[in-house]
């Protein structure tokens, strides 16, 4: 459906990762995949931008989403943008954090009934991955930033501390390279332990907090890797873009010949390409399916 919208507008060799994303995006859901396609910039079709994030502003399924959310008292709404924010909160985390906050037990009965939340177990989470995108996009900064807060606060165990310092990370309003350290440290660990769908996304934000120049390329050369190892490559190739070129000596440019070259040849589409700089990590796997935060 995606590809017959799009048409001769699809670049060839980044089309398939693109479908791939707004399909997935869209929860396979016809009308989110029309209104994502229509909303397509040419940069993304090309590949040189990443794909969307969420339904555009114009969506009636976004639309729809928010109103259901607005809705809510403002206890509901903070609780259901703190399972926006981290995915899955287990009932532990979930009662440190309302207790916290003070959100009480009529609020989490009308964020149950409010259709934006699944019970799974002993935790919650929003109900898809169409609608949390929709609902954090609308978010202003700061429900964004008090969200992230709360979670850093509330996640208190020491099998929690990635997912701590992503929070904490994502409130820095400025690079610091202690947190920045401490990331690249949770990501290496991730890295080591086969799980490169965390690693990527924590080398990224340790790059994007890191202040000296070659640390920071060598991060997001490391989450270019291991975000292409984990099965994204659109998410490497915009990995790469991060690089400036001053920080690219004769090895990493080579790291990242090694990558691109890689990611091209596996679309079927090998190309020259210049500048940027990564490679997956040594003794990495290819590409694997995707996986989920591990709590």
């Amino acid at each position: 459906m995606l590809r017959d919208a799009l048409g001769s507008d699809l670049d060839g060799s980044a089309g398939g990762d693109l479908i791939e994303e707004i399909v997935d995006l869209a929860c396979g859901l016809p009308l989110a995949i029309r209104e994502l396609a229509a909303a397509l910039t040419p940069g993304q079709l090309s590949g040189a931008a990443p794909p969307p994030r969420a339904l555009p502003p114009s969506s009636s399924l976004r639309a729809l989403h928010r109103r259901r959310y607005l809705a809510l008292p403002s206890g509901a709404r903070r609780l259901v943008l703190m399972a926006a924010a981290e995915e899955w909160l287990g009932a532990a985390t979930m009662a440190r954090a309302a207790r916290a906050d003070g959100v009480g037990d009529g609020d989490l009965d009308a964020a149950r009934e409010s259709g934006l939340l699944r019970f799974e177990g002993d935790g919650v989470a929003v109900r898809d991955r169409l609608v949390r995108s929709s609902l954090w996009a609308d978010a202003s900064r700061e429900e964004r930033q008090d969200a992230h807060t709360l979670l850093a606060g509330a996640l208190v165990q020491e099998w929690q501390r990635p997912r701590r310092l992503w929070h904490r990370a994502a409130v820095a309003g400025e690079p610091d390279d202690r947190l920045a350290a401490e990331l690249a440290g949770a990501a290496d660990a991730a890295r080591r332990a086969g799980r490169y769908a965390d690693s990527w996304r924590m080398w990224q934000r340790s790059a994007a907090l890191t202040v000296e120049h070659g640390a920071r390329t060598d991060r997001y050369l490391s989450a270019a890797g291991d975000a292409w190892a984990s099965g994204r490559s659109r998410r490497a190739r915009a990995m790469l873009r991060q690089v400036r070129p001053r920080a690219c000596d004769g090895h990493r440019a080579a790291r990242a010949a090694a990558l691109r070259g890689e990611i091209d040849a596996a679309a079927g589409s090998p190309r020259r390409r210049s500048g940027g700089c990564a490679t997956r990590p040594s003794g990495s796997p290819g590409p694997t399916r995707r996986r989920r935060w591990t709590r």
